[in-house]
Parts: structure tokens; sequence; C-alpha cells
């Protein structure tokens, strides 16, 4: 315990050893009340405030220490009065920084990147280097001189030695979230790599703790505050003043702690005269009884809300505006701004091509709640994440949550609470939400009418948090906010009828700006009310008007309600509902939605869909038609005991698409082009036989729709660097610091596109789901390896099996039976050698199973594993060098991916090379050993069959394994192997018909195909030429009845020889028909031909010249025209040199 009188302080140090450490003592064991004493004394003798203080303003950024020892008291109360006195004595410089800072959030705002960058310098002059001075440097860097300038400022700093740790490694990352293709999400996956890293190394430091907390952006996490300000107080003054804000804010909001009343009153007596009004406003209102903290401002603001509160949307504008000209960062008056042009139709915005203007175009399109929303917020929480240690920025992204996900649903996260926190004034139910003991809001609202005690706005709300209805009724406001507030009131009291009463009237009256906000009244109040089936009706019905309605329910909350209750199964409502969550929010309820599929069609009296009669039974809504698109699919169907195999449920598919080609006739290509799409799977799993040995495969198109999201954003990003050579004489990372082993990129860019090659290889390698390595374990390694090779071995009674428990082989008692010997030393010996080779043969598997038969990325495993895949930095300069600013995302994707299957294929030749000599031979010795054991005994037994049996299985075994090698040959994917050309025909044939299986029919009258081998690159092309001649039939022949068709193909030399023809209806004049064709055959044969590709929505004719003489590189001549008897002919001839196998 700490009893040491101040005047001993001083003495007791100047013994000190460690003055550091001894600081620190008197600071972990004074009593709370002696601790701002204590520091007053140390500081009072100017020997020790360097050591007490640290450098307060470093100039340079080897100023900087590169890291120390800490010594954290037990308490983070003592670190926060401490901290309160450091900053006490720098309130001067504060002010001024404030000011400064004050001005260049203006410039930043309007855009004046000049004055802006002026100002910073004016900052840095005065107070040197600070991690907030960095962070805004490299941001105003980004939006002034672009990506090249701004990471060559960042890396100058990260490579310099002399540099802080904590600098160079916070650098990288105010770096990767300033560039403008990083998403809030992709820098949050950059943030938790770090976490990971760090949790990975298992040398706990407080260093790791900190430098968490200065990279984290994405949530509020449980630190340990005690070291974080004990490590701040290393930086400068600026960065412990705004962290001493940060914490106490997160403390705020968490209510991790209960402040003691001397850390209070240390704290509010420390910091009492620093112009911070937004730090003052939420401390006074928490832990203080003074007033709010008036700036001129403030009137005027209260001013622009009550007028806004009036209707007066025109005064809201021209206030507004001229406020936002001097204080662009006043957040609290965004809303009331923006819906005023929106109930006005204002479409001019005074704020235009700066950061000012961009925050309000994006708040625009979410009040709308526009397609555009949730991409508007992106943007909102962008900009926050650039500037996130700004008190605007914590305003703003708590408006931008509130304001898109409504107030309820935003009152769950702790930012959206941070920023409320600091607002001058926040809307009445934002406070209700925020504050659990209703005094303190009462208390804010009563500080505010002291500056305006006839305040329509302050009124409103005070009669809002006493359910005042009386008083909102007599206040001269629009009806419709009235009733609006009512209905909250009303919902607030659990009067939940009466509050569906009032919105709903509310509906009727209120303009768009404000009705996802009122339906998600009613959603809310039937919820309340367990009227679960009446909200989830509502909630489906309005989705269709507006998808944003998702994003402002709980619907998570609804459904957890639902599997509660006994709601009835047969409203369609329901499976839909379950869909949307499933595809926007969250796959962990997919299994529940597959089951009310087939609840909801038990409850119409079917079991598929293709039952449905919406001619005679039900009318076809938006319902219908998303539960038939979108919930009658394949994924989910199969999951229905109704359907036995895959080729059932594409068959149901097929039919759902064909009525939804009636239903839904706007989306009717969207449906054609999926039965073109199952059919040819269907047909081309008929028509092509694959090598049935091959064992080797990758889902490429699964990998590309996985990766797609995360790796297209990183390309984009990648794509915005530039491009440039690689600097070899630099290592790939930069060591920061040894101790911690903290590093980071050397090349920021070079580091980004060796991460997407490596997400791409361990996709393509490692995919539970699409990669190889689940293949080679379903298809080789799972029992099919061993049972192969043992099978035979197995057949001649050569090898038993391990027991599990005494790990000894079982008695081979067939041969000891057959060898006839009674010799009882001849039968031990007989059975060692047996059960030697069994463990012979069985290691020499296990080896190429477990050892060889392996993926090898990195040697940290399977250092031996044939299936080698490591990156190394040629390959990566390699792939670098083909990457140029052409290169687009997919094929990007393609020349990865094609590079791994290059190194599949050698992968596979070194397997097949090494089972074809070094395996074969050790097989053979296994074989050769067992006979030569077995000969020493053949003048005491009869081992003529046992020798015949060895001879026949080593024999049979070479075949075996020769059998096994050609499992490891790349297999092709049914559209690449080599095919006869009948196929393409068909398969185009079958995807025309089932697109027009309603309205026609057709009759193969004639058909000549020869069979014609040809190589699989030119499959897909083939059916989709195949598809245009037959979908021109049925689409263009006018007939409605049967339709006939003759088929013809043949080869001569090296063309192909394709003619069909089709009967029409009953054409007049053949010739005038004709000579019109013999024009569009010369357009054809023009220059600008292949310009109407994407024109010609008639024959398709241009499409068929494109797909032949552009994709496949091959001659055509094209002949059409009409025949006597209401014919058609179409003719193609095709150098097919290159195709022909």
């Amino acid at each position: 315990m700490y009893k040491t009188k101040n005047v001993d302080v001083i003495k007791n140090l100047k013994k000190s050893r460690n003055l550091k450490r001894d600081i620190e003592f008197y600071k972990c064991n004074a009593p709370f009340s002696e601790i701002g004493n204590i520091f007053e004394e140390i500081y009072r003798i100017s020997y020790y405030r360097l050591t007490l203080i640290g450098k307060a303003f470093p100039k340079r950024i080897d100023q900087y220490k590169k890291k120390s020892t800490i010594y954290p008291s037990d308490d983070v109360q003592r670190e926060l009065i401490w901290t309160s006195k450091i900053i006490s004595k720098y309130i001067d410089e504060i002010n001024c920084f404030l000011k400064k800072k004050e001005d260049y959030i203006k410039s930043l705002f309007l855009s004046d990147f000049q004055r802006a960058k002026e100002i910073l310098d004016s900052i840095e002059e005065e107070f040197g280097l600070s991690c907030w001075l960095l962070e805004n440097r490299i941001a105003l860097l980004q939006s002034m001189e672009g990506l090249e300038k701004q990471k060559e400022y960042t890396q100058n700093i990260i490579e310099n030695d002399k540099a802080n740790v904590i600098l160079r490694f916070l650098l990288r990352f105010y770096s990767i979230k300033a560039e403008s293709n990083v998403s809030p999400e992709k820098y949050n996956q950059e943030i938790y790599k770090a976490y990971e890293e760090f949790d990975d190394n298992s040398y706990d430091d407080p260093y790791y703790s900190y430098l968490k907390f200065k990279i984290n952006i994405a949530n509020i996490d449980d630190f340990d505050y005690r070291c974080i300000i004990l490590i701040e107080n290393e930086l400068s003054i600026i960065d412990r003043y705004m962290t001493f804000v940060e914490i106490i804010l997160n403390l705020a909001v968490s209510s991790s702690i209960d402040l003691y009343s001397e850390t209070i009153q240390e704290i509010t007596k420390n910091i009492s005269h620093i112009n911070d009004s937004s730090f003052h406003n939420f401390w006074g209102l928490l832990y203080e009884s003074k007033t709010i903290y008036i700036e001129n401002k403030n009137p005027l603001i209260i001013e622009i809300m009550d007028y806004y509160t009036k209707g007066l949307y025109a005064e809201v504008i021209e206030k507004s505006e001229g406020l936002l000209r001097e204080n662009p960062d006043i957040v609290e008056i965004y809303e009331v701004y923006v819906k005023s042009l929106l109930y006005l139709n204002s479409s001019e915005v005074y704020f235009k091509n700066n950061l000012l203007g961009d925050i309000i175009s994006n708040l625009k399109d979410i009040y709308t709640n526009n397609n555009l929303a949730e991409e508007s917020l992106v943007d909102l929480i962008k900009i926050c994440y650039i500037y996130s240690k700004e008190t605007w920025s914590r305003k703003l992204r708590s408006l931008a949550l509130n304001s898109y996900y409504g107030t309820r649903k935003a009152s769950k996260n702790m930012f959206a609470a941070v920023g409320s926190i600091t607002s001058f004034l926040s809307k009445p139910q934002v406070l209700n939400n925020l504050y659990e003991d209703k005094n303190i809001v009462e208390k804010l609202i009563d500080n505010l009418l002291l500056l305006n005690p006839s305040s329509e706005t302050l009124i409103l709300q005070k009669a809002f948090l006493n359910s005042n209805m009386d008083t909102i009724e007599k206040l001269p406001i629009p009806n419709s906010r009235k009733r609006k507030f009512l209905a909250e009131i009303h919902n607030k009291n659990k009067e939940y009828e009466l509050a569906i009463q009032m919105f709903e009237k509310l509906l009727n009256i209120d303009t768009t700006i404000n009705k996802l906000e009122i339906v998600t009244g009613i959603i809310n109040s039937y919820i309340e009310l367990d009227k679960l089936e009446k909200a989830v009706e509502i909630a489906v019905d309005y989705y269709f008007e507006n998808k944003n309605i998702l994003n402002k329910i709980e619907v998570s909350e609804l459904l957890n309600r639902i599997e509660q209750t006994n709601v009835s199964r047969d409203n369609i409502c329901l499976p839909i509902l379950y869909d949307l969550y499933a595809k926007h929010l969250n796959s962990d309820k997919d299994g529940i939605r597959n089951d009310l599929y087939e609840d909801f069609l038990e409850s119409c009296g079917i079991s598929r869909a293709s039952e449905l009669d919406f001619i005679k039974d039900f009318t076809v809504d938006k319902k219908w038609i998303y539960f038939l698109r979108y919930i009658c699919i394949p994924n989910i169907m199969a999951n229905s005991i109704e359907f036995d195999t895959l080729v059932e449920v594409e068959s149901e598919r097929l039919i759902i698409c064909q009525m939804l080609r009636d239903l839904d006739q706007e989306n009717e290509e969207i449906y054609s082009n999926e039965i073109k799409t199952i059919t040819q799977k269907q047909m081309v799993r008929k028509g092509i036989r694959e090598i049935e040995n091959s064992k080797i495969y990758v889902d490429v198109d699964g990998i590309k729709s996985t990766l797609e999201k995360n790796l297209k954003e990183n390309f984009n990003r990648y794509k915005s660097f530039g491009f440039d050579n690689i600097n070899h004489s630099k290592p790939k990372y930069i060591l920061l610091d040894k101790e911690l082993t903290i590093m980071v990129p050397s090349n920021e860019k070079l580091n980004l596109f060796s991460s997407m090659v490596i997400e791409l290889r361990d996709s393509f390698v490692s995919s539970k789901e699409y990669g190889l390595d689940g293949y080679l374990s379903v298809g080789i390694r799972h029992g099919t390896l061993s049972g192969q090779l043992r099978g035979q071995i197995e057949n001649e009674k050569l090898i038993t099996q391990l027991d599990s428990n005494t790990q000894n082989y079982h008695a081979n008692n067939y041969w000891l039976e057959r060898v006839g010997t009674i010799d009882f030393i001849i039968k031990e010996f007989l059975l060692e050698k047996l059960n030697d080779f069994s463990q012979n043969i069985d290691e020499l598997i296990n080896k190429l199973k477990n050892e060889l038969i392996q993926i090898n990325i990195d040697n940290s495993k399977n250092e031996n594993g044939l299936f080698d895949y490591i990156i190394t930095t040629d390959d990566l300069e390699y792939l670098y060098n083909i990457i140029d600013e052409d290169t687009s995302y997919s094929e990007f994707v393609d020349i990865i991916i094609d590079y791994l299957w290059q190194r599949t294929e050698e992968n596979l030749k070194s397997i097949r090379h090494y089972l074809e000599g070094n395996f074969k031979i050790d097989l053979n010795v296994c074989f050769e050993k067992l006979q030569y054991d077995i000969d020493s005994i053949k003048d005491k037994a009869n081992i003529v069959d046992l020798n015949n049996s060895i001879v026949t299985a080593k024999t049979f075994m070479q075949y075996e394994v020769d059998k096994i090698s050609s499992w490891f040959s790349r297999g092709k994917v049914s559209e690449r192997s080599d095919y006869s050309i009948s196929l393409p025909i068909e398969i185009g044939l079958e995807m025309a018909k089932n697109i027009y299986k309603n309205e026609k029919n057709y009759e193969i009258i004639s058909k000549n195909i020869d069979d014609i081998m040809l190589d699989g690159k030119s499959f897909k092309s083939l059916v989709d030429v195949s598809f245009i001649i037959f979908e021109n039939i049925f689409k263009h022949s006018g007939l409605g009845d049967s339709q006939k068709i003759e088929i013809n193909c043949t080869k001569k030399d090296s063309k192909i020889l394709f003619k069909c023809i089709n009967k029409v209806r009953k054409i007049e004049n053949i010739d005038e028909l004709n000579r019109n064709l013999k024009q569009k055959q010369q357009n054809l044969k023009s220059e600008n031909g292949l310009e109407m590709v994407n024109k010609e929505g008639g024959s398709g004719f241009y499409k068929i010249i494109k797909i032949i003489s552009v994709d496949l590189r091959c001659a055509i001549n094209m002949d059409f025209k009409f025949l006597d008897e209401n014919r058609f002919v179409i003719m193609i001839e095709i150098d097919a040199q290159e195709l022909i196998v």
C-alpha cells in the first residue's frame, strides 16, 4: 500500500536508478485522491518532465521512441487521470490545434485541397508529427494526387529504420483505407488478418493489443485500455488527446466501467478549458451537472430544426446552406437539410463536386430508399473509415446507420451510439434507445431549452419522452409529423393496436420519404402483438415495392419467433421470407426454407410446382412469380423426397421455366437462357462419355463464383496501382520489430498481387467444395487407392488385414493349410514372412497415399507431396509480367487458373513417372523378397501353389499400377472433350424445343449426319450455332402446326457441310423474297457485318458468322433461301481443318 507523502516522492526519485519505472510506481500505488498531486509534484521539477511526459510534439519521425517498457497500473481509471493531467499542461496548444483542425475540415469538406494542405503544413510546423497528421496527410494525398503519390509518401516512412515501429505499422493501414478501391469490408479483412498474425504469436505483448486498437474501425472490442493509454503516451500530445477522448467514448457506450467520483472530478478539472464542444456535451451530460456547452452555432441549429419541425422546408434549406458553408461538419442538420430538399423535390443542390456534396448525395439515396441505398451506405461508411478518429466522422456513421437501418435496429450498433452520444442534438427516438436512464435524456432536453424555451423541436422531443400526446396535438406542426410521433409513442407504450391504426393513416398522407419507416413501424407492432403471419405478409408484400425493408426490420428475430409458434405453413409468404433471409442476410435457416417449400406445395394439394394450375385454381402475382423463380430451383427441390434423381429435378425445373415464360413475360429471356443451360447440361451428360479412369478434377466455375466478390475488389485495387517492374533489390517484407516480429509488405502492389494468386491457388487446391484436394480425397485416397492395389493381392490370399487393436496382422490361415506342413517352426516362419509381406505392401501403399499423393503449398507440411503448388518469387514475377493494364478481371482469373492447370499437368506427370518407375520397382522388391523367403522352405513344404499365386499377383499388379497411373491424367470437363458433331446439333435442337415447347412441335423427317469428331474447344460455339438455327425455325417459320425438319451434315476433305430444310408458312412471291435474302447475304460479307451482331434481332445469321469466323477462326460460306413447297433452306460450309480430330 502506498503511504509516502508527496514531499518524499521527490527524495525517492532522486535516488532512482530507473526513473520511468519509479514514476509509474507512484502513479500505480497512490490513493486516487492523490494521483493529481503526485503528478504535479513530479512535474514541478523540470528535470523529470521529459521522463514524465515524453516528447510532446516530436518534429521528426526519428524523434519518436522506437519501443519501450511499459508499467500499467491495475486500474484504467488511474491511467485516465494521469493522462488528463498530462493533457492539462498543453491546453493552449490543444485548443490551437483544434482551431486549425476546424479550418482544415472546412477546406476538406469543400474540397479546397490546396488550402487543406497548407493547414496541415502549418499544423506540422507548429505541433510536429502525429498519427492524426500522418493519417490526414495520406488521405489528402490520395484525394489531391492519387494513389501513386500517396503510396510513395507512405512507403518512404515505412522503410525508414529510424522511425517508430507504431507509426510504420499504422501507416500501412492508413494508406490502405485511403485507397479509393478499398471498401470498408475489405479493410476489415485486412485488420482481421493482422489480428490473426498477432494471435498466432506465442509472445503476448501489450503492443499487439495496442496496434489492434489503433487499426480497428469495425467494432468496439474489449481492449485493455491501461496498456493502450500507456503506449499512446509515447506519441504526440495530439494523439494522446484524441485517443483519450476515444477511450472515454468507448467506455461510456459499452458501459464497461463506472467512473469513480475522484476520476470524474480530476478529468473535469483537467480538461474543462479545452474547446471541444462535442466532448464536453456528452461528458457534462453523463458525469456533470452543468448545462450544455454553448457555441455560437448551437442556437442556429435549433432554429433550423424548428423550421423543419414546422414543415418550412425552404427556410431549412436556406439556413442550412448558410451554416454549412462555414461549418460543413455540422452533421446534426444533414438529415433535415436533405429531407427538405426531397420534400420540395429540389434537384438543385448547393454543394457539388466536393466531399460535402458526396455526403449529401449519398444521404438522398438512403432517404429515398432507391436501388443505390446500400451502395450509398457503403460510400458513407468508407468516408467514416478514412477519417475514423474525427468527431464528425463518428456522428456521420451514426446518422448513416440510423437512416439506413432505422433507429431501433441501429441502436444495437455501438458505433451508432458513439456518434449519437457526441451530437449536440439528436432525434428523440435515438435518445430513447441510447439512454436507459430517461433522466439523462430529460436533462439534455432541459439544457437545450435554456437556449430556446419556445423551440417546437425541443418541446416535441420532451413531449415524446414523457408520452405527452396533448402537447404534441397542440403544436403548430404538420399533421403527418404529429401522427408519426403519436404512433411511435403508442409503440413505445406498448399500445400496438393504436400504433398500427396511426401508422396506417399515415400511409395515405405521408410521402415516400417516410413510407419505409412507417411500414417498418407497422411490421414491428404486429410482431409485438404476436401476429406473426400478418407481419410476414406485410414484409413480403412491401419487399416487392422496396427491397430495403429487409434492412429495417429484424428478420432473424421474426423468424426465430415463428419457429417457436405454430404459424400455418399454407402461406406463400413464409417460404419467400425465409428465402429472402437466406439470400440477403444469412444461410443458417436454409433447411427450414427447404421444408417450407414442400409444406406449402402440400397445402396446395400438390407435390410438385409443375402441377399448379394458374387458370383454374390460382391467381398469378409477384409472390407466385418469386416462388417459382427463386424457390422452385434445383438446389432446393433436390432436398425434397419427391425427387429421386438429378434428372427428375432438372426436368421439373424445365417445366417451371416454361411456365414462367408465360407468366412473367417481362423476364422471358432469363427463363429461356436457363432452359438452354439445363438442356445443354442434360444432353452433355447423355451424349458425352468422359474418360472413365480420370479422377483429377477441379470445379473451376465453383471457384470463380465463390471468390468473385472479394477477388474482384482486390483486382480493381491492384489495377489502380499502375504497372511497373518488380524491384528485386527489396525484400518481400520489412521487419519493423525483431522482438515482436511485426512485419509489413515492402511493396503493397506486389503483396496484393501475391495474395490474389495465393487465394486462387488455395481455392484451386484446397477448397472443400471445389478444389483438387477434395476430389483426390474422395476419388483416390479414401479407400479407392488401397482397394485397387490390395485387391489383386487379396484375391491370391497373399495379404491379410491389420488388427486395429493389437496392431498385428491377422494370421494367414489360408496358406498355412494349403502348404500342408505340420512342422510348427515352418508354420511360424511362413506366417512371419507373409505378415512381413502384408506390412511391406501396406507401407508402400501408405507412403503413396499419405505422403506422396498430397498437396504441398509451402513445405510446412506434406513436403514430399508430389502435387507441388509452391508459388515462388520467380513464379509471381512470371505471372506479374503477363498482366497489364488491358487485362480484365475475368482474363486475370483465367490466366492464373491456366497456370495452375499447367502446374497440375507437371505434377501428374511426376506422379505417373513415380508409379511407372520407382513404385513398380519397390512393389517388385516386395514380391521378390517373399519369393526368396518361401524358397528357403521348398524342401520342407509344398509351396508350388503359393509360388504360382505370387507370380500371378506380381504380374497382375503391373497392370493395376498402369491403371492407377492412368487416373493421374487431367479429366476434361464435358464441354471440352472431343465429341461427334451430332451432339451440338442435337443439343441446339433440344434447347430450342424446350424453350418453345408450349407453342410448336416438330418432326425430323430426314437426318443424315456423318460421324465427324471435333476438338472439344469448339463445342460450346457449335452448340450456339445449332441453337440459333433451330430457334429461327421455331420462332420465325410462322407455322401453327407441327414443324417438319430435314438435317444433313457431311464432311468433304477438311470442310464440314451442313444443310437444314424446314417448312414455313405459305409464301406468295418466292423470287422477291430470295432477292431480299441475296442482299442480306451480301451484307453478311461486308466489313460492317460483324457490327450487326448485337443489333440483329431476327435471323441471327450475323451471330453465326461471328461465332465461326471470329470465335473459331474458321472460314465460312453461308447460303440461305426459300424453296418451293413452302420450304426454307440454310447451307453452311465451314473450313474445319483445325477442328477435325
